[in-house]
């Protein structure tokens, strides 16, 4: 497989290493997502483990509310990612229109990401890179996480990398006293995303990377907006420093919070109407990304040389069930 069976139709993200294209399939017609990654990027920053890590993480995750993995392949220049196309945006695109959520639509996703985190946890994987712009909304409304290429499979008790968006590491993964962190890292990001989620922006600001991590380590974030005291109390404790102190994903479910929630596996079966439905226009909508890339009409298509496999064996693979 290579590029040429793929008719690249829009730019619907952008990322360190590479692009996010909307496609179709020539034979098929059938429409994808195409995350393309630069290999002189990818050896540059020495990150080749990490893209066979999103592979095998992608294989081995099968869940209604991770995206899904079709194919890869690649080129002399690129690795491609042929992933299902999720037209209702993500959840960065849906905070640039709506500025703060309902608490209700914060509530719901809040439960499908739960579902996929737990999920994620019981195959010995820790996310490590939940924020908006990996939080995908399909046409039913519903949540896809996406991006696991920073992602680890623990092998171990505890990981020790510093990976991960700055503005959601959670405190112990910056603290470099040998101790290592776990599974609880992705409770302190889903804090950081419903603070958002409500606030507009998350707990932690700063321009300066180094004066960030001061205020991630150090400061209690400020609630000087609306917010109720039950999902103020789960923000708060999601944002405890110890992880020692922060709640699992299970203890998570039985705050004030969710107290109106009277069926966890519900929103499995997607018997639950979202709060939000995105409109949509057809498979091949983009109207729901964030325009910045979307209305780009001369964009860079990935198309390069051949799709010899010599240089990363065992990259390439099929999963499509056609």
């Amino acid at each position: 497989m290579d590029i040429k069976q793929f008719s690249m139709l829009r730019l619907i993200g952008k990322g360190a290493y590479g692009q996010v294209f909307l496609a179709k399939k020539k034979d098929t017609n059938k429409v994808y997502a195409i995350k393309t990654l630069k290999k002189k990027e990818i050896d540059k920053k020495k990150q080749a483990q990490h893209v066979m890590m999103e592979k095998t993480i992608l294989n081995q995750a099968k869940h209604q509310f991770i995206v899904s993995l079709s194919y890869t392949f690649q080129s002399d220049k690129h690795f491609y990612f042929v992933l299902e196309y999720c037209a209702g945006g993500d959840l960065f695109s849906l905070l640039r229109v709506k500025r703060r959520l309902k608490e209700e639509q914060i509530q719901f996703y809040a439960i499908l990401i739960i579902h996929a985190l737990q999920f994620l946890h019981t195959q010995k994987i820790i996310y490590r890179d939940l924020k908006p712009e990996n939080v995908l909304i399909d046409e039913k409304g519903y949540i896809k996480l996406t991006d696991f290429g920073l992602s680890k499979i623990l092998l171990q008790e505890k990981a020790d990398s510093i990976v991960g968006t700055p503005e959601y590491l959670a405190p112990e993964i910056l603290t470099q006293n040998g101790d290592g962190y776990d599974y609880k890292v992705d409770c302190w990001s889903l804090g950081c995303l419903l603070y958002e989620m409500i606030a507009e922006c998350p707990p932690f600001i700063s321009e300066q990377r180094d004066q960030l991590i001061k205020l991630i380590k150090t400061k209690q974030p400020e609630y000087n907006f609306p917010i109720s005291n039950e999902l103020k109390d789960l923000i708060v404790s999601l944002l405890q420093k110890d992880p020692k102190q922060r709640p699992s994903l299970m203890e998570v479910k039985s705050f004030a919070f969710f107290k109106n929630v009277e069926d966890w596996q519900s929103y499995l079966t997607y018997k639950v109407i979202p709060p939000f439905l995105p409109v949509i226009h057809g498979p091949e909508d983009v109207s729901n990304f964030d325009t910045e890339f979307t209305q780009q009409e001369q964009f860079g298509s990935p198309s390069d040389g051949s799709n010899s496999d010599n240089k990363f064996p065992g990259f390439s693979g099929n999963n499509s069930q056609q």
